[in-house]
């Protein structure tokens, strides 16, 4: 599903979003950003991964590429590790390998 941003501010993609089929659960967003950091910057690349971890969507991953004058392409790649939520410590899910909030009876 496309997006567009009614103004243009650095914190706005313009670009797709994914969802799932069954619950309509954001999954990604990608796209460039609706406005540059600044005259060195352009054309900036955002794709931002979610993951649901024990009934709460949380962002996972960032992975942004830019074209900076004089410099050429720059990439960047982060992904977030969550020790808690809510208060609660996350936690390794037994088999399943995703991470879930200590105390909950299921993840």
């Amino acid at each position: 599903m496309s997006i567009t941003p009614r103004r243009k501010e650095r914190a706005l993609i313009n670009g797709r979003i994914f969802l799932t089929a069954a619950d309509g659960e954001l999954v990604r967003v990608e796209g460039q950003l609706a406005r540059t950091p600044s005259f060195w910057v352009s054309r900036v690349n955002v794709v931002r991964t979610y993951q649901r971890i024990s009934g709460v969507l949380m962002p996972v991953a960032l992975e942004t590429t830019a074209q900076l004058r004089l410099f050429g392409s720059s990439s960047l790649r982060m992904t977030y590790h969550y020790s808690q939520l809510d208060d609660r410590p996350v936690v390794e899910a037994a088999g399943s390998g995703g991470p879930c909030l200590a105390g909950r009876p299921t993840c």
